[in-house]
């Protein structure tokens, strides 16, 4: 099973939805801290050869995120 793509795409939970503890780090760079007005809410979906996938809160730097490259790909759900 290879990593084909992954997904990213900002998210802001709602009360009635319950998100585990999330990384530490930037999922685009790594680096595990965060400014305090640079730290976005993010879904981030890895997406295989196999077709098989998930779904995962993340914390993104702003400036991490705007480098992605946009695409047409419809936003993660978060369930």
């Amino acid at each position: 099973m290879t990593l084909d793509r992954v997904g990213l795409a900002l998210w802001t939970p709602s009360d009635q939805i319950q998100v585990p503890e999330r990384p530490g780090s930037c999922p685009v760079c790594g680096v595990d801290q965060f400014e305090p007005e640079d730290r976005l809410s993010a879904l981030l979906m890895p997406m295989f050869s196999s077709g098989f996938r998930y779904v995962m809160g993340v914390w993104v730097h702003r400036a991490c995120f705007d480098q992605c490259l946009e695409t047409s790909e419809p936003d993660p759900i978060p369930w």
